[in-house]
Protein backbone atom coordinates (compact mmCIF):
# COMPACT_ATOMS: atom_id res chain seq x y z
CA UNK A 1 0.00 0.00 0.00
CA UNK A 2 2.14 2.87 1.29
CA UNK A 3 5.23 1.58 -0.53
CA UNK A 4 3.61 2.22 -3.89
CA UNK A 5 4.48 5.45 -5.71
CA UNK A 6 1.89 8.22 -5.47
CA UNK A 7 0.68 10.36 -8.40
CA UNK A 8 -1.66 13.36 -8.36
CA UNK A 9 -3.74 13.21 -11.54
CA UNK A 10 -5.69 16.36 -12.49
CA UNK A 11 -8.49 16.50 -15.06
CA UNK A 12 -8.51 19.86 -16.87
CA UNK A 13 -10.13 21.41 -19.94
CA UNK A 14 -13.06 23.51 -21.09
CA UNK A 15 -16.40 23.27 -19.30
CA UNK A 16 -18.76 20.72 -20.78
CA UNK A 17 -16.01 18.41 -22.00
CA UNK A 18 -16.82 15.64 -19.53
CA UNK A 19 -13.93 15.91 -17.06
CA UNK A 20 -15.99 14.98 -14.00
CA UNK A 21 -17.74 12.16 -15.84
CA UNK A 22 -14.44 10.62 -16.99
CA UNK A 23 -12.88 11.02 -13.53
CA UNK A 24 -16.00 9.53 -11.91
CA UNK A 25 -16.01 6.65 -14.36
CA UNK A 26 -12.35 5.95 -13.53
CA UNK A 27 -13.22 5.93 -9.82
CA UNK A 28 -16.21 3.62 -10.31
CA UNK A 29 -14.46 1.24 -12.72
CA UNK A 30 -11.41 0.94 -10.44
CA UNK A 31 -13.62 -0.02 -7.49
CA UNK A 32 -12.62 3.08 -5.49
CA UNK A 33 -16.28 3.70 -4.66
CA UNK A 34 -18.43 0.87 -3.36
CA UNK A 35 -21.34 -0.21 -5.53
CA UNK A 36 -24.00 0.65 -2.96
CA UNK A 37 -22.76 4.22 -2.61
CA UNK A 38 -22.59 4.68 -6.38
CA UNK A 39 -26.07 3.16 -6.76
CA UNK A 40 -27.43 5.83 -4.37
CA UNK A 41 -25.72 8.60 -6.37
CA UNK A 42 -27.05 7.19 -9.65
CA UNK A 43 -30.55 6.88 -8.20
CA UNK A 44 -30.51 10.50 -7.00
CA UNK A 45 -29.22 11.71 -10.37
CA UNK A 46 -31.95 9.76 -12.16
CA UNK A 47 -34.71 11.00 -9.84
CA UNK A 48 -33.61 14.59 -10.50
CA UNK A 49 -33.52 14.13 -14.28
CA UNK A 50 -29.72 14.03 -14.55
CA UNK A 51 -29.10 10.34 -15.18
CA UNK A 52 -26.22 11.09 -17.57
CA UNK A 53 -24.38 12.94 -14.77
CA UNK A 54 -24.30 10.04 -12.29
CA UNK A 55 -20.54 9.48 -12.70
CA UNK A 56 -19.86 13.23 -12.48
CA UNK A 57 -21.86 13.40 -9.25
CA UNK A 58 -19.29 11.13 -7.56
CA UNK A 59 -17.07 14.23 -7.50
CA UNK A 60 -19.63 17.03 -7.92
CA UNK A 61 -21.07 16.54 -4.44
CA UNK A 62 -22.27 20.04 -3.62
CA UNK A 63 -25.87 21.01 -4.30
CA UNK A 64 -24.78 24.17 -6.13
CA UNK A 65 -22.65 22.08 -8.54
CA UNK A 66 -25.46 19.61 -9.16
CA UNK A 67 -27.96 22.41 -9.83
CA UNK A 68 -25.57 24.27 -12.11
CA UNK A 69 -24.55 21.08 -13.91
CA UNK A 70 -20.81 21.56 -13.57
CA UNK A 71 -17.82 21.55 -11.26
CA UNK A 72 -17.31 24.74 -9.28
CA UNK A 73 -14.74 23.61 -6.70
CA UNK A 74 -11.76 21.26 -6.69
CA UNK A 75 -12.69 17.70 -5.75
CA UNK A 76 -10.27 14.96 -4.69
CA UNK A 77 -10.58 11.18 -4.62
CA UNK A 78 -8.01 8.51 -3.82
CA UNK A 79 -7.67 5.24 -5.69
CA UNK A 80 -4.99 2.64 -6.24
CA UNK A 81 -3.84 0.21 -8.88
CA UNK A 82 -1.47 -2.71 -8.39
CA UNK A 83 1.49 -0.46 -9.19
CA UNK A 84 0.52 3.05 -8.07
CA UNK A 85 -1.62 5.11 -5.71
CA UNK A 86 -3.48 8.06 -7.24
CA UNK A 87 -5.21 11.16 -6.06
CA UNK A 88 -7.73 12.12 -8.73
CA UNK A 89 -8.20 15.89 -8.85
CA UNK A 90 -11.27 17.20 -10.65
CA UNK A 91 -10.81 20.84 -11.67
CA UNK A 92 -13.57 23.19 -12.78
CA UNK A 93 -13.49 24.14 -16.45
CA UNK A 94 -15.22 27.51 -16.48
CA UNK A 95 -12.96 30.57 -16.47
CA UNK A 96 -15.12 31.97 -13.67
CA UNK A 97 -13.32 29.48 -11.39
CA UNK A 98 -9.73 30.15 -12.55
CA UNK A 99 -8.42 30.27 -8.97
CA UNK A 100 -9.67 26.73 -8.36
CA UNK A 101 -8.25 25.57 -11.69
CA UNK A 102 -4.81 26.90 -10.68
CA UNK A 103 -5.13 25.30 -7.21
CA UNK A 104 -5.91 21.92 -8.78
CA UNK A 105 -3.12 22.10 -11.36
CA UNK A 106 -0.53 23.24 -8.81
CA UNK A 107 -0.97 19.95 -6.93
CA UNK A 108 -0.71 17.73 -10.00
CA UNK A 109 2.01 15.46 -11.34
CA UNK A 110 0.08 14.56 -14.50
CA UNK A 111 -2.69 16.42 -16.31
CA UNK A 112 -5.44 14.88 -18.40
CA UNK A 113 -6.71 17.53 -20.83
CA UNK A 114 -10.29 16.60 -21.73
CA UNK A 115 -11.73 18.10 -24.91
CA UNK A 116 -14.96 17.23 -26.66
CA UNK A 117 -15.25 15.89 -30.19
CA UNK A 118 -18.80 17.23 -30.49
CA UNK A 119 -19.26 20.00 -33.00
CA UNK A 120 -22.33 21.36 -31.18
CA UNK A 121 -20.33 21.75 -27.97
CA UNK A 122 -17.83 23.76 -29.98
CA UNK A 123 -20.52 26.27 -30.92
CA UNK A 124 -18.32 29.24 -30.24
CA UNK A 125 -15.28 27.27 -31.47
CA UNK A 126 -12.92 30.13 -30.66
CA UNK A 127 -14.11 30.28 -27.04
CA UNK A 128 -13.54 26.55 -26.55
CA UNK A 129 -10.11 26.73 -28.18
CA UNK A 130 -9.28 29.77 -26.04
CA UNK A 131 -10.14 27.74 -22.92
CA UNK A 132 -7.94 24.86 -24.16
CA UNK A 133 -5.09 27.31 -24.69
CA UNK A 134 -5.65 28.90 -21.25
CA UNK A 135 -5.62 25.54 -19.49
CA UNK A 136 -2.56 24.43 -21.47
CA UNK A 137 -0.70 27.66 -20.62
CA UNK A 138 -1.61 27.33 -16.95
CA UNK A 139 -0.44 23.71 -16.91
CA UNK A 140 2.88 24.66 -18.54
CA UNK A 141 3.38 27.64 -16.20
CA UNK A 142 2.75 25.39 -13.19
CA UNK A 143 5.39 22.90 -14.35
CA UNK A 144 3.23 20.23 -15.98
CA UNK A 145 5.24 19.22 -19.04
CA UNK A 146 3.30 16.19 -20.18
CA UNK A 147 -0.42 16.07 -20.80
CA UNK A 148 -2.61 13.13 -21.60
CA UNK A 149 -5.17 14.41 -24.11
CA UNK A 150 -8.59 12.78 -24.01
CA UNK A 151 -10.87 13.50 -26.97
CA UNK A 152 -14.20 12.76 -25.31
CA UNK A 153 -17.75 12.26 -26.59
CA UNK A 154 -16.62 10.37 -29.67
CA UNK A 155 -19.76 8.22 -29.39
CA UNK A 156 -22.28 11.05 -29.78
CA UNK A 157 -24.59 11.61 -32.73
CA UNK A 158 -22.83 13.52 -35.46
CA UNK A 159 -19.40 12.28 -34.35
CA UNK A 160 -19.88 8.48 -34.27
CA UNK A 161 -16.19 7.71 -33.73
CA UNK A 162 -15.19 9.77 -36.77
CA UNK A 163 -11.44 9.86 -37.37
CA UNK A 164 -11.95 13.31 -38.93
CA UNK A 165 -13.47 14.73 -35.71
CA UNK A 166 -10.68 13.18 -33.65
CA UNK A 167 -7.95 14.57 -35.89
CA UNK A 168 -9.55 18.04 -36.03
CA UNK A 169 -9.62 18.25 -32.23
CA UNK A 170 -6.10 16.83 -32.08
CA UNK A 171 -4.81 19.53 -34.43
CA UNK A 172 -6.40 22.28 -32.32
CA UNK A 173 -4.91 20.85 -29.12
CA UNK A 174 -1.46 20.42 -30.69
CA UNK A 175 -1.57 24.07 -31.73
CA UNK A 176 -2.45 25.08 -28.15
CA UNK A 177 0.41 22.92 -26.85
CA UNK A 178 2.88 24.65 -29.20
CA UNK A 179 1.59 28.11 -28.27
CA UNK A 180 2.04 27.22 -24.59
CA UNK A 181 5.65 26.15 -25.16
CA UNK A 182 5.13 22.40 -25.15
CA UNK A 183 6.39 20.11 -27.88
CA UNK A 184 4.16 17.78 -29.91
CA UNK A 185 5.59 14.78 -28.05
CA UNK A 186 4.52 16.32 -24.72
CA UNK A 187 0.86 15.56 -25.48
CA UNK A 188 -0.25 11.93 -25.44
CA UNK A 189 -3.50 11.26 -27.30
Amino acid sequence: GDLLPHVNLVFIGPCGGGKSTIAGRLIADSGAIDRERFALIAQEASERGHESRSYAWILDKLECERERGGTMYVALWRLASRRCRFTVIDAPGHEEFSKDIVTAMSQADIAVLVVTAEQSSLDPVKECEAQVLEHTLLAYTLGLRQLVVCVNKMDTDGVEYSQEHFERRGMAVRQALRLAGLKNHDGFF
